[in-house]
């Protein structure tokens, strides 16, 4: 059985900016690229959240809700540096493993478990690494594939690690939002509502051949 897990970690570019810069810990934060016409909101951290702050939103909007935020441009630079360090992290422990540009660590741990220990203590490796150099809130799933362990990933909250026997997938997809579905396109989900899929077993029921004449074409 495939063991696969996933970690989410929380306004990732936001933290690494935190972690370079601490006079902006704890501080209603928003990532956005600064001089250019109807600048957007690229991502907000957690303080800037619960004060109405969305990515998205107009900076300006942002900034009427939240008159506290402080706003800085994105630094791809130091986002490489701390993307390469958890890339060397992760061939610790397996050769099958991916860290995306907007923080997020997927590996496939099977048959790993006599190298590297059970998944329980490669996640507290992680979780130990994570909190030691960069302080970040990330969020760990782990399923049979990957589309679990990310979606698990998401519905858990920071500091967790959920994992969803084999089996009870169905069962723990079926009601949660279609949005929670990894990489879709910006322009997918609102086909989705459009046309009432809420939740994942209302796509589940349809066939690929509905999906792709109601969603794509």
């Amino acid at each position: 059985m495939a063991v696969m897990v996933h970690a989410s970690i929380a306004s990732y570019r936001c933290a690494i900016e935190q972690f370079y810069d601490q006079k902006l810990l704890k501080r209603p934060l928003a990532l956005a690229p600064l001089g250019l016409p109807r600048v957007t909101v690229l991502e907000a951290t957690t303080e800037a959240v619960k004060c109405g702050v969305w990515p998205g939103m107009l900076l300006t909007t942002a900034q009427k809700r939240c008159p506290e935020l402080l706003a800085v441009p994105p630094h791809p630079d130091l986002y490489e540096v701390v993307n390469k360090d958890l890339q060397q992290f992760s061939e610790q422990f397996t050769p099958l493993f991916a860290v995306s540009p907007s923080g997020q660590v997927s590996l496939d741990l099977t048959g790993t478990e006599r190298a590297v220990g059970s998944p329980d203590r490669v996640v507290n490796s992680f979780q130990n690494y994570f909190h030691k150099h960069y302080r970040f809130r990330e969020s760990f799933g782990q399923g049979s594939n990957l589309l679990v362990a990310q979606v698990s990933s998401q519905v858990t909250p920071p500091f967790h690690h959920r994992i969803i026997a084999p089996g009870t997938e169905q069962p723990f997809l079926a009601p949660l939002p279609s949005r929670l579905l990894p990489d879709l396109e910006a322009w997918i989900y609102p086909r989705f509502k459009v046309f009432n899929f809420r939740v994942m077993d209302e796509l589940a029921r349809c066939s690929l051949k509905q999906l792709r004449t109601r969603v794509l074409d």
